[in-house]
């Protein structure tokens, strides 16, 4: 989709999305800088996880970062 400089502009891209998602669904919750420290944590950790990784397949790569981000809590 994006390549070259313009890859980091995905993960950007689906976090003001996310953000702006929990702000409908959620007005209660505030957007704080923990808040969005673990939405980086979690969108970009999982979507460079999956670039850097070649060795396993995309399925496999898929399912195990799923189960990942999963596994931590998302108190902000």
């Amino acid at each position: 989709m994006f390549s070259g400089s313009q890859s980091s502009r995905l993960p950007m891209l689906v976090k003001a999305k996310i953000l702006e998602l929990i702000q409908q669904l959620h007005p209660e919750i505030e957007d704080s800088q923990r808040l969005r420290l673990i939405l980086n944590y979690k969108i970009y950790g999982a979507y460079y996880a999956f670039l850097e990784d070649t060795d396993m397949n995309e399925m496999e790569k898929i399912e195990y970062i799923s189960n990942l981000a999963g596994e931590s809590s998302f108190n902000a």
